[in-house]
């Protein structure tokens, strides 16, 4: 089964220098996690909900205040429409993500494939093919759930330092 039978082929999408709260109202609109960001009609990257949640929480800046290409994923992970499902589960298996841009041969956005999809296709019918389907999908889910190391001076952080430099620069 090809990527563009289960994709989201109406996707909301924000430019590189909007603000997050462009992203965060589409997320809210669409009931969706994940936004395209576009330069020119092309894929620059993705922003989800939970690098709008943490960039409001490490900056101390309201979300008007911070553009979209400031927290964004450059290198995003996509598909192409005319890909096989069973690829599509491998790169979001290898990658641990959940989401992929589906685009053209132009970078050009026209769609979202998510875990969900995958999920609920795969489920809907007690096919022999389908239990194949079953089991990809569970191993996906599985795998893209599967904890990650995060990287020491990611730790290393304070969350304090951050929030006091955050503070200093919306008081002067």
């Amino acid at each position: 089964m090809k990527v563009k039978k289960l994709m989201t082929p109406e996707v909301g999408s924000c430019p590189l220098d909007a603000p997050l709260t462009d992203a965060a109202k589409i997320m809210w609109e669409k009931d969706c996690g994940i936004v395209p960001i576009v330069d020119g009609g092309r894929l620059a990257g993705i922003i989800t909900d939970r690098d709008v949640a943490m960039a409001g929480l490490m900056t101390g800046l309201p979300l008007g205040l911070v553009q979209v290409s400031d927290v964004m994923t450059a290198d995003a992970a996509t598909c192409g429409p005319d890909e096989e499902l069973t690829d599509a589960h491998a790169r979001m298996r290898e990658l641990q993500v959940r989401r992929l841009p589906v685009v053209d041969e132009d970078d050009a956005v026209v769609g979202m494939l998510t875990l969900n999809d995958l999920v609920n296709e795969a489920f809907s019918s007690r096919s022999k093919a389908a239990q194949k389907r079953q089991r990809d999908a569970a191993r996906t889910l599985a795998e893209v759930s599967r904890h990650h190391e995060i990287p020491e001076e990611l730790v290393a952080v304070e969350y304090e330092d951050v929030t006091t430099d955050a503070a200093e620069a919306t008081e002067g």
